[in-house]
């Protein structure tokens, strides 16, 4: 997911160019996959991604970000949705799924990605320039979840701002 910060009032979308990433509107079909099991929650890989995110802030000096369980909801929805369709996408209205869970928000992003492993997704997000964007942005709090389903990991990262 490729790093798509909305302003208040104003949209502002930055599409990867590395695939298999999802910035805002930017799709990319996963491999496709004869028999679908269902998809199911990755606790240990949430918690890598989760740690990933917060390494490559202090690797640049930046504090870290407040872990916030209704941002985890957020991201575990997207998760899902991209493992049960077998579609990488971003969420094609971010400011209204977290809008109202996140009173007063000034600024959000979102990363979406699959892989095989936590590891993989967490090196390709953190060498795409716009994911790395939102994970370096003027946030304070995010949210992650990892959804594991025929092989491939799902991970969805959702950031905002409260200022």
């Amino acid at each position: 997911m490729s790093p798509t910060t909305l302003a208040k009032r104003a949209g502002l979308a930055a599409a990867a160019l590395t695939l298999p990433l999802a910035v805002s509107s930017v799709t990319a079909a996963a491999p496709a996959s004869a028999s679908l099991a269902a998809p199911a929650y990755d606790a240990a890989a949430s918690g890598f991604i989760a740690y990933s995110v917060e390494a490559d802030r202090a690797w640049v000096h930046m504090g870290p970000l407040q872990l916030s369980p209704v941002l985890d909801q957020v991201a575990l929805a997207h998760a899902y949705q991209m493992a049960e369709g077998n579609y990488l996408f971003d969420s094609p209205d971010l400011a209204r799924v977290v809008g109202p869970y996140v009173p007063g928000w000034l600024s959000l992003g979102e990363n979406s990605a699959y892989g095989s492993t936590a590891a993989s997704v967490a090196w390709t997000f953190v060498h795409s320039p716009p994911h790395l964007a939102n994970i370096l942005g003027p946030y304070d709090q995010y949210g992650v979840a990892a959804v594991r389903s025929n092989g491939i990991l799902w991970v969805a990262e959702v950031f905002a701002d409260q200022g």
